[in-house]
């Protein structure tokens, strides 16, 4: 028999669809899912123009309101979007990823398992990001005790991993990072 499907598998591409990407990047991420997005966001930035009161000429009375009509207006201001990078990136030799290949060879395929992780990792990034300020920022240090960082908020303990590269700052927008900007990898998470 010439060459079939199982000879050629090896060349072959998984694919991802739209819905499968979704459900791992909504999945535990469901605030993040609600949001509503812009997917053709295009050019240097993105102005938001955003009304945040109106105006306040009413009242009871009819010229009450006619007065107040002439101090009072909509509230408007704009902020502007921008684009920040965030990446992931899986990396696999291929003899595990051979050697991992199919059901007969391994419980959970090494490219699955990698793609699918680095995935996850940038959605809780994403995710993570829409209530932090825009500079990175996983939580503050509240004691450091040798090798040992107690936050000073207990509850963004979920911001880290083990196995994450950290910088600290002084300062939230610090240009200048704690220690030259040396990294810390981070060992354990109590």
């Amino acid at each position: 028999m010439g060459l079939d499907l199982a000879k050629f598998d090896a060349a072959l591409k998984d694919h991802y669809t739209d819905e499968r990407v979704q459900n791992m990047t909504y999945q535990r991420n469901p605030f993040f899912a609600l949001c509503p997005k812009y997917e053709r966001f295009g050019g240097r930035k993105l102005p938001i123009p955003l009304i945040y009161g109106n105006p306040q000429s009413r009242s009871g009375t009819f010229s009450t309101a006619q007065t107040q009509s002439g101090a009072s207006s909509s509230l408007v201001e704009a902020f502007e979007l921008t684009r920040v990078k965030d990446y992931a990136i899986a990396t696999i030799d291929n003899e595990t990823m051979e050697a991992s290949e199919g059901d007969k060879n391994a419980f959970i395929e090494a490219a699955t398992t990698e793609i699918d992780g680095a995935m996850n990792a940038l959605t809780n990034s994403l995710a993570m990001n829409q209530y932090k300020s825009g500079y990175g920022e996983r939580g503050v240090i509240g004691v450091l005790a040798g090798s040992v960082i107690t936050l000073a908020t207990i509850s963004n303990i979920v911001h880290f991993e083990v196995g994450m590269l950290l910088q600290a700052s002084p300062s939230l927008a610090g240009a200048v990072l704690r220690d030259s900007g040396d990294v810390i990898t981070i060992t354990n998470v109590d």
